[in-house]
This record gives structure tokens, sequence and C-alpha cells, in this order.
């Protein structure tokens, strides 16, 4: 993400909510009620993006 200006970055991360959204549906986590470290990972980078440092 590097090369990237801020507005990119936002584009990018701002197209990815919704793809999550889609696969999530109406599951709380991403295997359904088993976490996974893909469910921390998924909720460090949008918890960043909700409120950066």
């Amino acid at each position: 993400m590097g090369r990237h200006n801020h507005e990119e970055i936002t584009q990018v991360i701002c197209a990815d909510f919704p793809a999550l959204s889609d696969f999530l549906a109406e599951k709380p986590l991403v295997m359904g009620k088993e976490r996974i470290t893909l469910d921390a990972t998924a909720y460090g980078y949008i918890g960043n993006f909700l409120q950066p440092c």
C-alpha cells in the first residue's frame, strides 16, 4: 500500500467492505461459529480504517 496515496487506499478498502459483507452474509465469523486467524486479521484492518492512529 506504500505506493498509493491516502485517497487510493480509502478506495481499495471501501471496495473490500461489500465483498467481505457478501462473503459473511449472516455468519458472525468467517468459518461460522469458530474464530480463526482471518477473523482477527479482518477485525484489525477494519478497526484501523475506522479509527486510524
